[in-house]
C-alpha cells in the first residue's frame, strides 16, 4: 500500500514539475527578447552619441588648430621683423667699431697714443642723451658726422708733418742750414762738427716738438668731436634697442592673448554642444530602460499568476492522494504498535544491567581522554593557531608532543549491539621534558625524508613550548648542506645565538661544534651543578635571571662526515647531556657505515628510538608496537616562516639578562666601611645560581685590569657597576677614581654631574693630548708616592698607611677605549706606551692600578704584548674567537661561547684555562645609579659636615670633548672675582678657553712687546665670537680689580641685528665704564685715536700707561682696514696717513705702550687680503680652528690645525715656541654677563673712553 501511494505522489508531482517548466521557459523566452530588444536600440543610441562626440571634437580641434595656426604665423612675422631691426642695430654698432679703429690707427699714425686714453676721460658723463622720438635716424646722423670727422682726421695737413720720414728731413735740413754758416767760422773738422751738431739737433728738437703740439691741438679738434658723435650714436642705439624689444614684446603678447581668446571661444562652444550631446543621450537612454522595465514588470505578474495557478492544481491533486492513503494505513499501524510495544518491554527489561554497566565505563574512559586531548591542544596548539596568534609560553612543560596514536575502536556489537563502541580515538605521543626528550630515527630511503621533517615539528615544537630564547639548537645537516633546516636560518635575523649563527656540513666544523658543546657541558658541571644540583633544571630553579638555556643538538644523516674523535663526542654528549639540559634530534641514515669503534647502541641507549619499517616508523617499544603510530607533522613553508619571523620578534630582547644590581649593592648600613689598605674586593655579577664575582686588586699579581667586548656586549655596564660599587663600598679616602672615556659618548657624564667625590678626573669623549696628560699626572703622583715610601721605607700601601697614620687611597685607572691612544704611530702614542708600562709595571706597590677597557686587542698599533701580559686579571665580554685568544691567552678561546650581553668571563691568572670564571654582570639603569650617586654625594656631604662643621666636596677636573667649554667654569675668573689673586697689568691675560690637558685655562698673555697681537683665523664663527667675548670679559675683570684706566673697544663688522652684534652691544652695556662698542662706520675715527694714543706714548715714553685694548670682529668686512691695492709704501708728508697705514703703525708699535689688537677673520685669504707680510708678523698670538692643511700650513707653520675637530682650536706662541691645543669657550649667558656687570659696578670709568 505504501509504495502504492509513494509511486501515485511521484507521478503527480512529475507532472507538476513538467507543467511548471513549460511555463518557465515559454515566458524566459519572452523576457529575453524584450531584454534584447532594449539592449539592441541602446547600442544604437550609444552609436550616434559616440559618432556626434567625435564630430564635435574633431571640430573643435580644428578651430584649436587655426587659433594655433594664425598664432604661429604672425609671431613668425614679428620675429623676422625683430631679427631685421636687430641686424640693422648691429651693422650700425659694426660701423661705430670700424671708425672708432680707424681713429685709432690714425691716432698711432700720427704718433698721439696718450690720446686714446686722455680723451675718453675727459668726455665721461659729456654725452648727451639720445632723442626719445627718432633712434634709428639720430643714430644714422651720429655716424655720418663720425665719418666726416674721421675724414677730417685722416686729411690733417700738418699731421704729415710729423709723420713718417717728416722728421728725417726736418734734421737734414738743419744739418745743412747749419752747416755752412759753421764751416766758415771754424774751418776745422773736428770743431765744426762739435758745433754742427748740437746746434743741427738743439733746432731740430725745437722744431718737431712745436709741429707735435700743433698736431696735437688739431687732431684734439677733430678726434673729441668723432668721439662724441661715436657716444651719441651708441646711446641711440641703445634707446633703437630698448624701444624695438618693447615693440616687440607688446606684439607678441597681444597676439598670445588672441590665441587665447580664440582657444576659449572654441572650448566653449564645443562645451554647449557636448552638453546637449549628452542631454539627448541620457533622455534616449532612460526612454529605452523605462520601456523595458514596464515589458519586464508586466511578464513578471504574467508569471506569478500563472506560477499560483499549476501549483494550486498540484497541491489539490496530492492532498487528495494523501488523505486516500491515510485512511487505509490507521488500522494497520494500530495492529503493528501493540505488538511492537509487547517486545520492547521484554527486552529492555533483560539488558538494563550490561548496557548502563558498559556507557559508565565508556563514559568515565572518554572523559579522560577529552580532558587529555584539551590539555594538549592547549598547551600546544595548531601550527595554523600558533602563527595567527602566537603568546609566548612564561613557563616549561613538562613534556612534548612528537606525534599521535592510533588506537582502534572497542565495541561489543556481538553481545551488546545497542551500546556505542569506544574509539577510534587517537591520543597524544608526548616526551618527557627535561628528563628525556632526545629522539633517535633510524630510517633508510625515503624515510630519511620523513626523519628530517619530524625533527622540523620537534625544533617547531621546542622553539613554541619553551619561553624565548630559553632553548638553542646545534643544527648538523652535511647532506643537505643546510637545506633540510634553511626556514629555521630566519631566527638568525633576530638572535643569531639561537641557531649557532649557520647550520654546520663540514667534518671540521662538526668536529669543532661538538667540542664546544662538550665544553659548555664541562663549564655548566663544574662551575654550576657541581654536587649541588643534580641537574640544569635544578640549578634554574635556583640562578633565577642568570638561568641556562636548554641545547638542542640537531643531526641529520648520521654519520655522514663525522670522524671517529666527532662520533666519540656525540656519545659524551649523549650520556651527560640529559643533566646539563643538551639533549638529541638525530636522524641516522641506515646505508652509512658507522666511524670505528662506534655502537649505535650506546646512542640509542640515551633517546627514544624510531624506526622506518613498511613506509611508516615505529616506536620501538613492546608497550606500543599494537598501535599505530603518526609522526608530527611541519607546517607548510609558508606558515613556517610566518611562524618563524613571528617568533624571532619575541626573540629580540630576550637573550638579555638583567640582574638587578641591588642583588650585589653594598648595603645602605655598610657604606664607606670597607678598608682598601690591603687591596679592594667589589662584586660585579652573579657566577652561578648563589656565589658572587669579585674583581679583587691589590695581592699577588691580580692588580691590573683588562677588559674587552665587542659592542652590545655589556662593557659600560660593567664600568658603571664597578664605578659604582666600588663608590659605594670604599670612601674617598680609601679610594680615587681616575675616568677616561675615548668612546663617543657621555658614559662617564653622569659621574662629573653628581660630582663623585672619588673621582679625581672625568673625561667624556677625551681626546688623546687629555688622556696623555691624565697618564702624565698618575706618573708624577707614582714618583711622589715613591718619594714618601722611601722616606718612611716602606714596601706598600698598607706599610705606609701603618707607619704614617694617615689615609693615602688607592688609586684606579680606567680608560674605555684605551686603544685611541695607538691609532697613530706618532710621538703620543709612543710616550702613552711608555706611561701605561711604568704605571702597570710600578703601580702596584704604591697602590696605583690600571683598567683599560676596549672593544678589542687587534690592530697594526696597540699598547705592547709585554704591558698587557703584567695585567693579570681579565674579563672577557662577548667577541670572535681571534679576540677572545688576545684577552685571555693562545690557548683559552672560551670567550668565543659567551651568547648574551652582559656575559663575561673573569679570570685572574693571566686568562689561563684553568682559571676561568663565568659570570653575569648585574644590570644598572640610569635611574638606579642616579640614585644611588645621590646617596653617595650626600653621604659626603654628611661625613665632612660632621667632622669640621661644613660641607666638603671632591670637585673632579672634568674634561667634556663633545660640547665647547663655559667660562663661568673657569677657576682662575672665579679666583680673581674673588680676590684670591691679583691681576698683572702689564701683562694680562685673555682666557681662551680650556686645555686639553690638566692644566690652567688655555690664555694668551699680552706682555708689553712688540708683536703680541692676538689673531683668530676660523669660519666657526660661533667659536670665534666666544673666544673673543672671553677675552673681553677676561680683560674687564682684571680691569675692575686691578688694571685702571684700562680701556677696550670693540670695533664690531658683524651685520647689524646678528647675533654677535646683539652680544657686543650686551656687553658694551653691561660694562659701560670699559667697555665701548663702536660700528664699521666708526673705523676711522677710531683707527685714528688709536694712533695717536700710540704715537703719544711713544714719544712721552709712557710704558707703564694704562691698557687699550681693541677688538676688531670679523675683519673681512672692515674694507677700511684693507691697504690700497695702488699703496706702495710712500706718500707725502702734507697729506693725512690712510687708515690702513694707521693701523699698520698701531699693530707695529701699539704692544710695546700698552695698545694691543685682539680680532677675528674667517679665511687666511681674506687675512691676507687685509694685511701684508710685515703686518701679519705683529701678530705673535695665533689661533686657528678647522681649516685647510695649506692654510693651516701658512699661519701656524704646521698643518696640525687640518685636524681639528668640532669645538677645538690651536694657540700658538712665536715667543714662547708654544701650540696649545684647546676647547674654546661658548658665548657665556646674558644672564651671566648682566650678573658680573652688577656684581663688578663701580669700577672707575677709564681715561680713553
Amino acid at each position: 500500500r505504501l509504495a502504492a501511494f509513494e509511486a501515485e505522489q511521484a507521478a503527480l508531482q512529475a507532472e507538476s514539475v513538467r507543467q511548471r517548466q513549460e511555463l518557465d521557459r515559454s515566458l524566459d523566452e519572452a523576457e529575453a527578447a524584450i531584454r534584447r530588444g532594449a539592449a539592441e536600440e541602446l547600442e544604437r543610441i550609444e552609436a550616434r552619441y559616440e559618432s556626434e562626440q567625435n564630430r564635435l571634437k574633431q571640430a573643435h580641434d580644428e578651430a584649436c588648430w587655426e587659433a594655433a595656426a594664425v598664432y604661429e604665423a604672425s609671431r613668425g612675422g614679428l620675429k623676422s621683423e625683430f631679427d631685421q631691426a636687430l641686424a640693422q642695430i648691429g651693422e650700425a654698432g659694426q660701423r661705430a667699431a670700424d671708425i672708432a679703429a680707424a681713429a685709432r690707427e690714425q691716432l698711432v699714425a700720427y704718433k698721439q697714443e696718450r690720446l686714446l686714453e686722455e680723451v675718453p676721460q675727459l668726455l665721461a658723463g659729456d654725452v648727451p642723451a639720445a632723442r626719445e622720438g627718432q633712434p634709428a635716424a639720430a643714430a644714422t646722423a651720429a655716424l655720418a658726422r663720425a665719418e666726416a670727422h674721421l675724414t677730417q682726421l685722416r686729411e690733417l695737413g700738418v699731421a704729415r708733418a710729423a709723420a713718417g720720414l717728416a722728421p728725417v728731413l726736418w734734421l737734414v735740413m738743419w744739418l745743412a742750414a747749419i752747416a755752412l754758416p759753421v764751416w766758415l767760422v771754424f774751418p776745422r773738422p773736428a770743431v765744426w762738427a762739435a758745433v754742427t751738431i748740437p746746434v743741427a739737433g738743439l733746432g731740430w728738437a725745437g722744431t718737431l716738438w712745436v709741429v707735435r703740439m700743433l698736431v696735437r691741438r688739431r687732431t684734439l679738434e677733430v678726434y673729441v668731436p668723432l668721439l662724441q658723435a661715436l657716444a651719441e650714436a651708441e646711446r641711440a642705439r641703445d634707446v633703437w634697442k630698448a624701444r624695438l624689444v618693447r615693440h616687440y614684446k607688446h606684439d607678441r603678447e597681444r597676439h598670445r592673448a588672441d590665441k587665447r581668446r580664440k582657444r576659449a571661444a572654441a572650448d566653449a562652444q564645443y562645451q554647449r554642444d557636448l552638453g546637449e550631446l549628452v542631454a539627448w543621450h541620457e533622455r534616449s537612454a532612460q526612454a529605452v530602460v523605462a520601456e523595458r522595465d514596464r515589458a519586464l514588470a508586466e511578464l513578471a505578474r504574467r508569471r506569478e499568476s500563472e506560477t499560483a495557478r499549476c501549483d494550486a492544481q498540484a497541491q489539490a491533486r496530492l492532498e487528495e492522494s494523501r488523505l486516500q492513503y491515510q485512511r487505509a494505513s490507521h488500522a494497520m499501524h494500530d495492529r503493528f504498535d501493540l505488538a511492537r510495544q509487547q517486545a520492547l518491554s521484554r527486552y529492555q527489561r533483560q539488558h538494563t544491567e550490561v548496557l548502563e554497566s558498559w556507557q559508565a565505563g565508556r563514559a568515565k574512559l572518554l572523559a579522560h581522554i577529552d580532558s587529555l586531548q584539551q590539555c594538549v591542544q592547549e598547551a600546544f596548539p595548531a601550527w595554523d593557531a600558533l602563527a595567527a596568534q602566537y603568546q609566548p609560553p612564561q613557563g616549561f612543560p613538562t613534556a612534548l608532543p612528537v606525534g599521535l596514536w592510533h588506537v582502534p575502536a572497542v565495541s561489543l556489537a556481538e553481545v551488546l549491539p545497542e551500546a556505542e563502541p569506544i574509539g577510534p580515538f587517537c591520543l597524544p605521543a608526548l616526551v618527557p621534558f627535561p628528563q628525556r626528550p632526545s629522539l633517535v630515527f633510524r630510517a633508510a630511503g625515503a624515510g630519511r625524508e620523513q626523519a628530517v621533517h619530524a625533527i622540523q615539528a620537534a625544533l617547531l615544537r621546542l622553539l613554541t613550548s619553551l619561553p624565548p630564547g630559553k632553548v638553542r639548537f646545534t643544527v648538523i645537516d652535511p647532506v643537505g648542506l643546510g637545506q633540510n633546516f634553511a626556514a629555521f636560518m630566519h631566527l638568525c635575523d633576530y638572535d643569531e645565538q639561537i641557531i649557532g649563527g649557520r647550520i654546520w656540513t663540514e667534518p671540521g666544523q662538526i668536529e669543532a661544534r661538538l667540542a664546544d658543546l662538550c665544553e659548555q657541558m664541562e663549564t655548566i658541571i663544574q662551575k654550576y651543578l657541581r654536587n649541588e644540583y643534580a641537574t640544569l633544571d635544578e640549578y634554574n630553579a635556583q640562578a633565577g635571571e642568570v638561568a641556562e638555556p636548554y641545547r638542542v643538538l640537531v643531526i641529520a644523516n648520521f654519520p655522514v662526515n663525522f670522524s671517529e674523535g666527532a662520533a666519540r663526542r656525540l656519545l659524551n654528549i649523549a650520556a651527560s647531556g640529559p643533566r646539563c639540559g643538551v639533549h638529541l634530534l638525530v636522524s641516522v641514515d641506515e646505508k652509512q657505515p658507522l666511524p670505528p669503534g662506534f655502537a649505535l647502541a650506546d646512542l640509542e641507549a640515551h633517546a627514544h628510538l624510531l624506526a622506518w619499517h613498511h613506509d611508516a616508523f615505529q616506536w620501538q617499544d613492546p608497550l606500543f608496537q599494537p598501535l599505530c603510530f603518526q609522526l608530527a607533522e611541519p607546517p607548510d613553508p609558508e606558515t613556517c616562516t610566518r611562524l618563524l619571523r613571528t617568533l624571532g620578534q619575541h626573540l629580540q630582547g630576550a637573550r638579555r639578562v638583567e640582574v638587578p644590581f641591588a642583588r650585589i649593592a653594598t648595603p645602605a648600613d655598610s657604606y664607606w666601611s670597607a678598608s682598601a689598605a690591603a687591596g679592594v674586593a667589589v662584586p660585579l655579577g652573579p657566577a652561578g645560581a648563589t656565589r658572587l664575582q669579585y674583581l679583587r686588586l691589590g695581592s699577588g699579581t691580580a692588580q691590573h685590569v683588562l677588559v674587552a667586548g665587542k659592542t652590545g656586549s655589556g662593557k659600560s655596564t660593567l664600568l658603571h657597576a664597578l664605578i659604582t660599587n666600588l663608590a659605594l663600598t670604599y670612601s674617598p679616602d680609601e679610594v680615587e677614581l681616575y675616568l677616561v672615556d675615548f668612546k663617543k659618548g657621555v658614559e662617564f657624564k653622569t659621574y662629573a654631574a653628581h660630582r663623585l667625590p672619588h673621582a679625581r678626573v672625568v673625561a667624556i669623549e677625551s681626546d688623546r693630548e687629555f688622556g696623555l696628560s691624565v697618564l702624565e699626572r698618575l706618573d708624577a703622583e707614582l714618583k711622589h708616592r715613591g718619594d714618601l715610601f722611601r722616606a718612611l721605607g716602606v714596601q706598600d700601601l698598607a706599610g705606609y698607611r701603618r707607619a704614617d697614620g694617615q689615609p693615602l687611597p688607592r688609586i684606579l685607572l680606567v680608560i674605555d677605549e684605551f686603544q685611541e691612544f695607538f691609532v697613530e704611530d706618532d710621538k703620543l702614542a709612543q710616550q702613552a706606551a711608555l706611561l701605561l708600562d711604568r704605571l702597570v709595571r710600578q703601580g702596584r706597590a704604591f697602590g696605583m692600578h690600571v683598567l683599560l677597557g676596549s672593544q678589542t686587542l687587534a690592530g697594526a698599533y696597540t699598547l705592547a704584548r709585554s704591558t698587557l701580559g703584567q695585567m693579570a686579571v681579565r674579563i672577557a665580554l662577548q667577541c670572535s674567537e681571534a679576540d677572545a685568544h688576545l684577552i685571555l691567552s693562545e690557548e683559552n678561546a672560551a670567550a668565543r661561547l659567551l651568547s648574551r650581553p652582559g656575559e663575561a668571563i673573569y679570570n685572574d691568572a693571566g686568562g689561563l684555562v684553568e682559571a676561568n670564571q663565568p659570570f653575569q654582570v648585574a644590570w644598572i639603569d640610569d635611574d638606579v645609579r642616579e640614585r644611588y650617586l645621590t646617596e653617595i654625594q650626600s653621604l659626603c656631604q654628611q661625613r665632612h659636615a660632621a667632622a669640621d662643621g661644613r660641607p666638603h666636596a671632591y670637585p673632579p677636573i672634568v674634561f667634556e670633548g663633545n660640547v665647547p667649554a663655559e667660562l663661568q667654569n673657569n677657576t682662575m675668573l672665579s679666583s680673581l672675582l674673588a680676590g684670591h689673586i691679583a691681576p698683572s697689568p702689564l701683562a694680562p691675560c685673555c682666557w681662551l678657553g680650556e686645555p686639553v690637558a690638566i692644566k690652567e685655562p688655555t690664555a694668551a698673555r699680552l706682555v708689553r712687546a712688540s708683536g703680541l697681537n692676538l689673531a683668530v683665523v676660523g669660519q666657526q664663527e660661533e667659536t670665534a665670537l666666544g673666544m673673543l667675548a672671553a677675552a673681553a670679559l677676561s680683560l674687564v675683570v682684571q680691569a675692575a680689580r686691578g688694571m685702571p684706566g684700562a680701556a677696550l673697544f670693540v670695533l664690531d663688522g658683524s651685520p647689524a641685528g646678528s647675533r654677535a652684534s646683539a652680544l657686543w652691544q650686551q656687553l658694551a652695556a653691561a660694562f659701560p665704564s670699559v667697555i665701548r662698542h663702536l660700528s664699521f662706520r666708526d673705523t676711522t675715527s677710531l683707527i685714528g685715536q688709536l694712533a695717536a694714543e700710540a704715537d703719544r706714548r711713544l714719544q712721552a715714553r709712557e710704558f707703564e700707561a694704562a691698557g687699550w685694548f681693541c677688538i676688531i670682529y670679523d675683519l673681512g668686512r672692515l674694507r677700511d682696514l684693507r691697504k690700497a691695492e695702488d699703496d706702495f709704501g710712500f706718500a707725502r708728508s702734507d697729506q693725512p696717513l690712510p687708515p690702513s697705514r694707521q693701523w699698520a703703525n698701531v699693530l707695529r708699535d701699539g704692544p710695546g705702550v700698552g695698545i694691543h689688537t685682539l680680532l677675528w677673520c674667517d679665511t687666511w685669504s681674506n687675512l691676507q687680503r687685509a694685511l701684508d707680510r710685515q703686518a701679519l708678523r705683529e701678530f705673535g698670538l695665533r689661533v686657528a680652528m678647522q681649516m685647510s692643511q695649506a692654510d693651516s700650513s701658512n699661519w701656524l707653520d704646521s698643518p696640525a690645525a687640518s685636524r681639528l675637530g668640532l669645538h677645538r682650536a690651536l694657540l700658538a706662541s712665536e715667543g714662547e715656541g708654544l701650540l696649545e691645543k684647546f676647547r674654546p669657550y661658548s658665548v657665556p649667558p646674558v644672564a651671566w654677563i648682566e650678573g658680573l656687570g652688577a656684581r663688578l659696578q663701580g669700577a672707575a670709568t677709564p681715561a680713553g673712553l
